[in-house]
């Protein structure tokens, strides 16, 4: 088979690992626009080649949780030093380049896969561009498009503003994410707790030294106390600006 015209890749890295506020708005907005304008929209997901799990697919999650000795989320290490990240290129970059090698693409005849980078983000044009049989576009670059142009143009299409990606437990997220799970979904939130242990159990099993899932670098359950204000000084600042206009 072959892939033609406007077709949208989504590598779903797991309804256990996803926010499901992202899930939600794929589900309910993403598809719907997509197939109202003739694009075709594929769900992508990792399956595993090799080991136990041979055939099935697998999720960032199960791969934390799991008996596994490599944790691929950019956890902080004792001394502050991120860990490996392997998670991107695994559940998604190297999903989406094998769909797109299976459905016909090679280093003569490579697919043309658009980025999602903004004007904002010109430092991160290049990154993974290693695949002979894909060839990197940045259509929003071309267009000088910043992310408040991103903004405007999906609220002219009639479309509210997308959360932003990401795992619930990822350590990338700020501060203030990590207050508003415990105050909103404490149940979420202790189980992200109950996955930073999982995660040092492993790791304690085979001798390695402590990590967190928070930039305190002390356990979760300590980083985030209920006392804390989301207007706290000490919380992460505002990114445009405006919070205080």
């Amino acid at each position: 088979p072959e892939l033609a015209g406007r077709v949208f890749l989504f590598a779903n890295v797991g309804e256990d690992s996803e926010r499901a506020e992202t899930l939600r708005y794929v589900e309910e907005y993403a598809k719907p626009f997509a197939a109202d304008h003739g694009i075709e929209f594929h769900e992508l997901r990792k399956v595993s080649t090799r080991g136990p799990h041979v055939g099935q697919v697998r999720t960032i999650y199960e791969s934390l949780v799991g008996h596994n000795r490599s944790v691929d989320i950019p956890v902080y290490m004792s001394n502050g030093a991120p860990g490996n990240r392997k998670c991107t290129v695994s559940f998604k970059i190297e999903v989406i380049s094998n769909y797109l090698r299976d459905y016909g693409a090679t280093p003569s005849s490579p697919a043309t896969l658009g980025i999602g980078f903004t004007w904002d983000e010109l430092q991160r044009i290049g990154a993974n561009d290693r695949v002979p049989h894909q060839r990197l576009d940045y259509p929003l670059i071309d267009l000088r498009m910043n992310i408040h142009d991103c903004m405007t143009t999906i609220e002219n299409a009639g479309l509210p503003i997308p959360p932003k990606s990401a795992c619930w437990f990822c350590p990338y997220q700020s501060r203030k994410d990590w207050l508003r799970m415990r105050m909103a979904d404490p149940e979420l939130f202790e189980k992200a707790v109950a996955l930073e242990h999982r995660i040092n159990e492993k790791r304690g099993a085979i001798g390695r030294d402590v990590v967190y899932l928070h930039p305190a670098l002390v356990p979760l359950e300590q980083a985030v106390g209920e006392q804390y204000s989301l207007f706290d000084d000490t919380a992460d600042s505002c990114e445009t600006g405006y919070c205080f206009m």
